[in-house]
């Protein structure tokens, strides 16, 4: 019979400094993630023939639409202009 050692001990883990600053965004707005949705094919080809005609692409006009949405039922907070 063969017994199976165990290691007991305590996993590396990642220091981090104590005196980190916080990340502040110095240059343009991040780009949004990208997820994927279902469409049909005569939706996308006419996303195509869009982003050809106008360069607005296909999931920036997702992030719109859904951005309204959510501004619309109150789910998201409509930024304030900048004056």
């Amino acid at each position: 019979m063969s017994k199976s050692k165990k290691k007991i001990g305590k996993k590396p883990t990642a220091v981090v400094p104590a005196a980190a600053e916080p990340n502040v965004p110095t240059g343009p707005a991040p780009k949004p993630l990208l997820r994927a949705i279902r469409v049909t094919q005569e939706v996308l080809d006419a996303a195509k023939a869009y982003k050809k005609a106008t360069g607005k692409s296909f999931y920036a006009l997702g992030l719109d639409a859904i951005t309204k949405v959510l501004k619309r039922e109150g789910y998201l907070k409509a930024a304030e202009p900048k004056a």
